[in-house]
C-alpha cells in the first residue's frame, strides 16, 4: 500500500492511498500459518490473490521506475519493518539478499537512502508502546479501513507520525538521518544490549535534508507489512506510506495510476 501526504500530513485531493495485492498461492508458496490466520481474520481473500493478484516482478519493475526509490530526497517511515525492506530489496533486485552484512546495508542505502523506523524511535518516547494499533489508540487516532490491511496500515502510520509531532510541539527541531543498520540491529537488542541512539524529539520534528532544513521537494515514505507489527518472515501485503508535496518529483499520480490500471487487484477490487 502507498499513502501520499505532504510535510504537514495532509493528503492530496482525490485518492491518496493504494493497496497492491500480490499473487499468492496457499498450495504452492511458503508461509507461516499464524500470519495466514491473522490476515484471513482481517479480510484477506487468498483465493483472489491466487486468481487476480499482481505479479511481484511486474510490480518491482514499475516501482523501480516510479521515482520513489533511488532518490535522496525521499524519506521512508516504517513500523518494525526490517523484514519488509529485506523483502523489497530481494524483489527490486530479483536476486537473493547479499550474504555479507556490509553489502546488504550498502544496497539498502542505494535503493532506500533515508529510512526511519517508528517502532525503534519510540523507544525514547516514555508514553508510547506496543504495536501500530496500540500506538494509534494511545494517540487517539481513528483508523480508516480494516486493521492489518496494507493500505489502512500505511495511512495509519502516517497519521501516527504527524500526530506524535503535533503532540510533542517540536517543529523547531529536525529529523536527522538514521544509520541503516539501526533498522535491523534493534531487533537484536535483547541479546546485544543496545541502547536507542535517536531521540523521540528527532522523530517528531520536521524533516531535515543533509543535516539542514528540508527543501520544498523533500518527501517521506513509510512502509509496513500489513500485520501492524512484527517479525513474520512472510509478508504478503506490503504497505508503504509516502509523504510528499503535490509538486514533488517523486511518484507522480500517473505512475501510481500505471500500477493500478495494469492490474485489477487494488484494495477496493479485493473488497
Amino acid at each position: 500500500g502507498l499513502t501520499f501526504m505532504d510535510d504537514d500530513g495532509k493528503t492530496p485531493p482525490g485518492y491518496s492511498t493504494w493497496q497492491f495485492n500480490f499473487k499468492f498461492n496457499l498450495s504452492e508458496d511458503m508461509y507461516a500459518q499464524d500470519s495466514i490466520d491473522l490476515l484471513q481474520n482481517s479480510g484477506i481473500q487468498f483465493k483472489k490473490h491466487e486468481e487476480d493478484g499482481i505479479d511481484p516482478i511486474d510490480f518491482a519493475e514499475l516501482l523501480m521506475s516510479s521515482g520513489i526509490v533511488l532518490v535522496e530526497n525521499i524519506k521512508w517511515l516504517c513500523f518494525h519493518s526490517g523484514y519488509d525492506f529485506g523483502y523489497l530489496l530481494k524483489l527490486l533486485t530479483d536476486q537473493n539478499l547479499p550474504p555479507d552484512e556490509s553489502e546488504f546495508f550498502d544496497l539498502l542505502h542505494i535503493i532506500f537512502p533515508n529510512i526511519f523506523d517508528i517502532k525503534y524511535l519510540m523507544k525514547s518516547c516514555k508514553n508510547l508502546k506496543g504495536g501500530l494499533q496500540e500506538v494509534a489508540d494511545q494517540l487517539e487516532l481513528r483508523r480508516v479501513g480494516p486493521q492489518h490491511q496494507a493500505g489502512s496500515d500505511a495511512l495509519l502510520t502516517g497519521m501516527a507520525f504527524f500526530k506524535m509531532r503535533e503532540v510533542q510541539h517540536t517543529n523547531d527541531f529536525h529529523i536527522t538521518p538514521v544509520a541503516h543498520d539501526v533498522l535491523f540491529r534493534y531487533l537484536l537488542e535483547h541479546t546485544m544490549n543496545l541502547k536507542p541512539t535517536i531521540s523521540c524529539i528527532h522523530l517528531l520534528s520536521r524533516p531535515a535534508y543533509n543535516g539542514g532544513p528540508a527543501p520544498d521537494e523533500s518527501a517521506i515514505i513509510s512502509s509496513g507489512n500489513g500485520t501492524g507489527n512484527t517479525n513474520s518472515t512472510e509478508q504478503f501485503t506490503s504497505s508503504a506510506y509516502m509523504v510528499t508535496p503535490p509538486n514533488t518529483p517523486g511518484m507522480a499520480k500517473s505512475d501510481a495510476a500505471s500500477l493500478s490500471n495494469r492490474h485489477t487487484s487494488i484494495s477496493n477490487s479485493f473488497g
